[in-house]
């Protein structure tokens, strides 16, 4: 077979998105999805320690130039940022990229 298949098994971010103005600190968890390249389908944003009630719509996430970036808008975020650092977290502690 020989395709990559087993680097696309789905694993679990935690992160913690906070609103500055108002100094809210949300603690999220989503399921990554590593696609083509350096990209990341991020899916099922949800609060901490829940399964499911997603938050936020999916996202797809690139790495480019050491930047997150949003794939369709090729913009970075908050969001984009504090997500891409969670994986690149997960990618430095299992090394099986």
């Amino acid at each position: 077979m020989g395709n990559h298949m087993e680097q696309s098994q789905p694993y679990t971010i935690q992160f913690t998105y906070e609103i500055v103005e108002d100094s809210i600190q949300f603690p999220l968890q989503a399921d990554v999805t590593a696609i083509d390249g350096n990209a990341y389908f991020i899916t099922n944003i949800r609060h901490a320690g829940k399964p499911n009630g997603s938050l936020i719509p999916p996202i797809t996430l690139v790495k480019e130039n050491g930047n997150w970036i949003h794939a369709d808008s090729k913009k970075e975020t908050v969001l984009s940022l504090i997500a891409g650092r969670a994986i690149d977290n997960h990618r430095q502690r299992s090394p099986s990229n």
